[in-house]
């Protein structure tokens, strides 16, 4: 499912414009991102709790199915994103695999 499809989902389940459907699914992503960068914690019983987390991955999940890419570290390119789509709002503390990407 795409954030259009998710759209009129929203719209025909709430009986809503597609338009206004948007900006509700707009304005949660906006408030939620704003949320996690204050610091704060999101709950929604049922489906689930979102958090900012400022540390580095522990373990690579699956090394029997992808390798690492022999660069300067395994994840430059999930750096390289968080940069090109500032949207996102990532930043990844010094520790992090990528963090020492630099452009």
């Amino acid at each position: 499912m795409n954030k259009t499809d998710l759209v009129a989902r929203i719209a025909e389940g709430a009986e809503l414009t597609k338009v206004q459907a948007e900006k509700a699914l707009s304005v949660f992503i906006t408030e939620t991102i704003a949320a996690l960068k204050a610091g704060d914690k999101i709950t929604l019983i049922g489906f689930g709790t979102f958090s900012a987390v400022d540390r580095a991955a522990r373990a690579y999940p699956w090394p029997e199915t992808y390798k690492a890419f022999p660069g300067p570290n395994s994840n430059t390119f999930t750096a390289w994103i968080a940069r090109q789509v500032p949207e996102l709002g990532l930043s990844f503390p010094f520790s992090a695999i990528g963090s020492g990407y630099r452009k």
